[in-house]
């Protein structure tokens, strides 16, 4: 007896402890499959758009060589292609103007040329190809001008097909010359390329000086730094650096590259011009921009000429292992990525050949492609924007330090209605369980904020107040340490195979984005949330070297477009940051436009380019109205560029935030900054007639002074020596 006395408690406890453990496996159990779900595929028809065929078409000849050596190949209403043979060099005649755009620095211009070898026979080419042997990994040159290179020409329609025989190479490759409306088309097809030997293909620069210029003629060269930027010559100050030379969407983060830059502004938009004289283009990478670069080079750089162009990179450089301690090598990748590059050149004359006209020429391509149509809001209809931080984790122990209570925030959107905000968006971030993703529930509301319930009733006060409450999130990049994620289950693979890794944090790869997103999406849909601002998507663009994926970089905007379209479809509306190009169309609102350069040596002078090409389409935002360097001068520039307003508070004290993860929020506090963010809704309202309005003109009427102008005839002339603006109707230079 005693010894069954004595067995019984121990059974129990093993008893209990076997009811834990299998309560604990079916958690696990359960957890896992929900897991797993996030790396499902998506469902989205991941089908490439139709590559370019290459038509062999009869063979071209030239019907009648002039003086210069150039015949006529194809011409439309507007323009004339002509083709040089002896050299493979174009050049395009506007028909209206007489106004030459030629390939290449004429025979005359290069007379003066000092520079040698590849860099002198470049200036004659209308390629620059990058090559390298299998056998090393040194990047080499190539050009029309090299040796056993030759070509033969085919007709198309409205063009010429030229295609190239690297012979001692072993490259082949085309280039298809087509006119168009508005000007050129260039393309150079995939199915056109050859690598029969031991040599492969790194890049091809397409017509790397095309109307290029000397110091003769005033003019500048406009590249998408920040939000526009130009270059002007004859330069007015000295050379410094080495030209301007950015990777469309920012460079290929899973090479690990030593020159990706997390504090750099990165194209948002793939487009380069130049204007000389009463003349100007505008080039827009059509096809292949997610794997393209921008390349600027003034006079006194490479050569005596300025020049713009685009480069297409058909393969990364990347580390590989050597051994199991870590040390690599440089090497490029085996595959060659895919991808048919094409750059449509407009071009423009008198009053329209400037950057205005650059980006009211952009404007049309991207409404004729349905990416862009007139906002439907009313004038004056426009909300303001706040951001309201709830809170983040503390570094040091994780807890939760909560900086505005969803009923604080009741508080202060009710105040801002009886001050006179009548419409306003209210993002709230940091609202999930420690303050953003954790684990894998994206819905986690945190409880010291109010729940679920909290969040529910603040969603009903907005609406009461006609507001609207929209959810910041952050399903890119994620810390393994924070989030409670797996890197190996749930992030982007680099090139090498591995998982990308960041000290602890990584990329989520799309498919587990799409997924987060749509569980989000469908949860906030039943409390009544009114859209989902997104980190990364707009201004972020990987390749997923996962085998079970192979996402490519347009693979990923593909799925990250996919998710804007789901979540304003359920909810009405969708935001971005940044606002790459490939998110137009799918988005309502862009939360910090690049409002700066990177201050390249090379840059002249900001312009707005991307507002003048958005504005009365999307709304965007530049810097926060508490968190500017130069508060007044900010606000001013918000106003030239036709931005809307935005400011990030907190009810409690930013000191609050100090110890977490939520970095740079300086002075935060809604009581502190009402009235600077009430002054700055008084001047949305002074500008409510702009509101879905194109951009027509912006120009310097005097030092200091600038003038936007919009398609109703409302003139706004914002002057920076007093720190005023004036909103005038009917004006016009």
């Amino acid at each position: 007896m005693g010894s069954f006395i004595n067995i019984r408690p121990r059974r129990k406890v093993l008893l209990v402890a076997a009811i834990v453990i299998a309560a604990a496996g079916i958690v696990l159990f359960a957890k896992s499959q929900m897991d797993s779900s996030l790396t499902d595929k998506t469902g989205i028809d991941m089908r490439k758009a139709e590559a370019v065929a290459v038509i062999a078409g009869d063979a071209w000849k030239a019907d009648a060589v002039n003086g210069e050596g150039f015949a006529e190949a194809a011409s439309n209403a507007g323009y004339a292609l002509e083709f040089q043979q002896s050299t493979g060099q174009i050049r395009v005649k506007n028909l209206h103007s007489g106004e030459y755009w030629n390939s290449n620095p004429s025979p005359s211009a290069l007379a003066g040329e000092t520079v040698k070898g590849d860099l002198r026979t470049n200036l004659e080419s209308p390629f620059i190809l990058e090559y390298y042997e299998q056998a090393s990994i040194q990047r080499k040159v190539a050009n029309a001008l090299g040796s056993g290179v030759k070509w033969t020409v085919a007709k198309q329609e409205d063009g010429i097909a030229v295609h190239y025989d690297l012979t001692q190479l072993q490259i082949k490759f085309t280039m298809v010359y087509t006119l168009t409306e508005n000007g050129l088309k260039v393309v150079v097809p995939d199915s056109g390329m050859e690598e029969n030997g031991n040599n492969r293909i790194v890049s091809i620069e397409v017509l790397p000086f095309f109307g290029a210029n000397g110091t003769d003629e005033a003019g500048y060269l406009f590249v998408p730094d920040g939000p526009g930027a130009l270059m002007h010559f004859p330069r007015s100050r000295q050379l410094i650096g080495k030209g301007y030379n950015q990777p469309v969407y920012g460079p290929e983060i899973t090479t690990k590259s030593p020159n990706y830059d997390s504090t750099a502004v990165y194209p948002a938009v793939p487009v380069f011009g130049m204007k000389k004289g009463e003349d100007a283009f505008l080039a827009i990478i059509k096809a292949g921009a997610s794997k393209a670069a921008i390349r600027a080079l003034p006079s006194g750089v490479v050569s005596s000429f300025n020049s713009v162009s685009a480069k297409f990179v058909y393969r990364e450089e990347y580390d590989r292992r050597l051994s199991l301690g870590g040390k690599a090598t440089r090497v490029f990748e085996d595959e060659r990525t895919p991808l048919d590059g094409e750059v449509e050149y407009s071009f423009l004359t008198g009053k329209e050949a400037d950057y205005v006209g650059m980006a009211k020429r952009y404007r049309d391509e991207l409404t004729s492609e349905g990416k862009l149509q007139p906002i439907q809001t009313a004038q004056g209809d426009v909300p303001f924007e706040l951001m309201i931080i709830c809170g983040n984790s503390n570094f040091y122990n994780k807890d939760y330090e909560v900086a505005t209570t969803f009923s604080q925030a009741q508080k202060i959107i009710n105040d801002l209605k009886q001050s006179g905000v009548e419409h306003a968006r209210i993002t709230l971030d940091g609202w999930q369980s420690h303050g953003r993703l954790y684990n894998t529930d994206p819905f986690n509301v945190e409880k010291k904020l109010g729940g679920k319930a909290g969040l529910k009733a603040l969603v009903n006060k907005a609406h009461e107040l006609g507001y609207e409450i929209v959810l910041n999130v952050d399903f890119v990049d994620a810390d393994s340490e924070i989030d409670d994620l797996s890197p190996k289950n749930f992030g982007v693979r680099s090139a090498e195979g591995d998982v990308l890794l960041f000290g602890s944090d990584f990329i989520l790869t799309p498919n587990v984005t799409y997924h987060l997103a749509e569980k989000l999406v469908h949860e906030a849909k039943a409390v009544g949330v009114d859209g989902v601002l997104y980190e990364e998507l707009g201004n972020f663009l990987t390749r997923d070297y996962n085998p079970n994926y192979r996402y490519t970089r347009d693979d990923t905007a593909l799925i990250y477009n996919s998710i804007l379209d789901m979540t304003r479809k359920e909810l009405g509306f969708s935001g971005v940051y940044q606002g790459n190009s490939y998110s137009f169309g799918h988005i309502d609102h862009i939360n910090g436009i690049p409002r700066d350069t990177n201050h390249f040596y090379m840059v002249d002078e900001m312009v707005p380019f991307m507002p003048i090409a958005l504005h009365g389409s999307v709304t965007y935002t530049m810097a926060p109205g508490n968190l500017r360097n130069d508060i007044n001068a900010e606000r001013l520039k918000g106003i030239e560029y036709g931005a809307v307003p935005a400011f990030m508070l907190t009810a409690e004290s930013s000191r609050t935030l100090l110890d977490t993860t939520t970095y740079g929020i300086f002075s935060s506090r809604y009581e502190q900054w009402k009235k600077q963010a009430l002054e700055e809704y008084a001047d949305m309202k002074r500008m409510a007639s702009t509101d879905n309005q194109p951009i027509t003109d912006h120009y310097e009427s005097a030092a200091g002074v600038y003038v936007t102008e919009y398609g109703n005839g409302v003139r706004v002339t914002v002057d920076y020596n007093n720190g005023r603006f004036d909103v005038e109707r009917e004006a016009s230079r």
